[in-house]
């Protein structure tokens, strides 16, 4: 039986998370689909089972959050789902200058967009190198650093 591909993404739910799943899964991939707001996830899964016959997976995760990286990676392994394709997407952005910004703020900014990104990308590319096939895309539409009106 030939290994059908899996791809997660994060921040799936809207945005250009959403783009990609529609892409992967129009590309016959199934997906496990991450963002925090689990009626959402469920929309977009519900749409792309009934437009490309695809298992979709939907794991309700804020990666502001510290354990939430280590959670989605033993939720996947609790279901023997295998990452083939690793998608960060998710973003996170406070429209207030650096200066004015709460350092809870700040710090879930560098959660979201570094720390929750690294960790999910060192947990998923093990396996990708052992099966010798994986992709890991990163996005960034914000960084942090260059945006620091103060």
């Amino acid at each position: 039986m030939e290994h059908r591909r899996t791809a997660l993404i994060t921040g799936a739910s809207a945005g250009i998370g959403k783009a990609f799943v529609n892409l992967l899964a129009k590309e016959g991939y199934d997906l496990i689909l991450v963002a925090r707001r689990r009626d959402l996830l469920e929309q977009v899964a519900a749409r792309m089972r009934e437009q490309h016959d695809v298992s979709v997976t939907v794991l309700p995760a804020d990666l502001a959050d510290i354990g939430a990286a280590r959670d989605i990676f033993r939720q996947v392994e609790e279901k023997g789902l295998f990452v083939d394709v690793l998608v960060n997407n998710a973003g996170f952005a406070s429209s207030k200058a650096f200066s004015q910004s709460s350092w809870s703020d700040i710090h879930g900014e560098i959660q979201v967009m570094i720390t929750a990104l690294t960790e999910l990308c060192h947990r998923f590319a093990p396996a990708m190198v052992d099966q010798g096939w994986g992709r890991i895309i990163n996005l960034s539409s914000h960084t942090i650093c260059a945006d620091w009106n103060i």
